[in-house]
This record gives C-alpha cells, structure tokens and sequence, in this order.
C-alpha cells in the first residue's frame, strides 16, 4: 500500500515539502488542505501591489496544471480543525475524516489583534493582514476613505502605509518603541527610515501603545493610546506582530 502524506497548510512551506517529496522519488498520495479557496500564492505582495491591483496569476506558487501532473490532491476551502494522533486521522469543520501515513504541520502563524474583538474587524473599521481577502478589503476600505492609523512599525505597517501614501491618503503611525522595524534593522537604518519616511508625509507617534478605541458620532473611531491621547481615524490597521497557529497541537 502507498504511502500517505497529508499537509496541513498550503503556504511556501506546505507546497515546497509537496514539491521536495516528488523530486526525491516519493510516489505515495499527497494531499494538501487549505481554508482559502485560491490556489496557493506567494504572501508578500499583499501588503504592497495587490493593495492597488490585484494579478494573483504572476504571483501563484504552482500553476493549477502543476498539481494535476504531480498528483498532489489540493483541498482548497477546507478547515482541519481535529487531529487524532492515535488514529492518525484529521477531520474537518464538516466532519469529514482524512487518514495519514505521515503528516505534515504547516499551519503558520497568526495576527496579534491587540484584543480587539473580531466582531470589530469584520464590521470594516479595523483591519489586519494575512490572506488575499484580507488584502482586499484594505484595499477596498483604502479607496473610500481619507485618513488611516496603522498600529505598529514593522515591514507590512511601513509597506501599506507607503501605498496609501501613493494613494495621497492620510497615514499615522503608532509605534510601542522608538525605531521601526526594530527587530530587523540597526538602530541608524532606523532613524534614516523615519526621517525618509517623515518627509514623505507619514505622521509617526512613537512610545506609545494602543490602549483603546472609541467610535464617536461620525462613524469615525477615536484610538485611545497609553497616554489617553485619542487619535481620530476613518480607518485602522492593527499591524502588531504575529504568534505561531498552534491550535492544531
């Protein structure tokens, strides 16, 4: 009986393991699941070109044809959400049962949301990036409004709000330390950022933290910071880091 690999997780790592296995000879089933409903793309375009127009075809990991000629069964929309180690099973959100030889994790990570109650996000004030859809409703939100607050200083804070800088939006920055990307870049690439980034036009507010919001009678939200300065916004973008997906473990 062949051997059966099942991959949880259809990012770089989930489709490049499908990919090493072929090319070392591995002739057994593989089987990817994903909860998205697009063939698998590369990740860091969301928070820069697809905020302006979207191409997922140049940016897809593998063609649709690849799958088919590796035989790499690709479930798309489909959310594990139990493994049985004992059994070595998985079942689905719709209770289907997938049984394993071997199984592989590749689940990610996921947004630190600052506790802010995901009702609040979906009702399209607040907003955070991990997934094309995310990068649609930025981009879409981006278009009908004037001034955004983004939550944090790293790559995908900086690289959105230089879109929207380009869409002569309004950008504030709130930042819990006193640099950009501090876990990234020296402390004097740091500072050459800011003052690239100041004159460019982006409003930075620097050692202080998100503490709270409040949406006044405009239909505008005012974000309380640590010092209960409120910052007055149309839109906001909580980009504060990320934590291992480790609900399946």
């Amino acid at each position: 009986m062949d051997t059966k690999v099942l991959i949880i997780g259809a990012g770089h790592a989930g489709i490049e393991t499908a990919a090493s296995l072929r090319s070392f000879g591995f002739s057994g089933k593989i089987e990817i699941f994903d909860q998205e409903n697009t063939l698998p793309y590369q990740k860091p375009p969301l928070s820069k070109s697809y905020i302006k127009s979207f191409n997922t075809k140049e940016a897809l990991l593998r063609s649709k044809e690849w799958y088919v000629n590796n035989k790499i069964d690709l479930k798309l929309n489909t959310n594990i959400k139990f493994i049985n180690h004992k059994n070595k099973s998985l079942s689905d959100e719709n209770n289907n049962f997938y049984h394993y030889d071997k199984l592989v994790i590749a689940t990610g990570s996921k947004n630190n949301l600052l506790g802010i109650d995901t009702k609040e996000y979906q009702k399209g004030k607040f907003f955070s990036l991990r997934n094309l859809e995310d990068s649609k409703r930025i981009r879409k939100k981006i278009s009908e409004i004037q001034k955004i607050t983004i939550i944090g200083a790293g790559f995908i804070g900086l690289e959105i709000a230089t879109t929207a800088l380009q869409l002569n939006k309004d950008v504030t920055i709130i930042e819990n330390s006193e640099n950009v990307m501090g876990r990234s870049i020296s402390k004097d690439l740091s500072k050459w950022l800011i003052n690239y980034y100041t004159k460019s036009g982006i409003k930075f507010i620097f050692n202080k933290s998100f503490k709270s919001f409040k949406s006044n009678e405009n239909a505008l939200i005012d974000v309380v910071l640590s010092d209960d300065t409120k910052i007055n916004s149309e839109m906001v973008l909580v980009s504060a880091g990320s934590q291992p997906n480790d609900l399946l473990f």
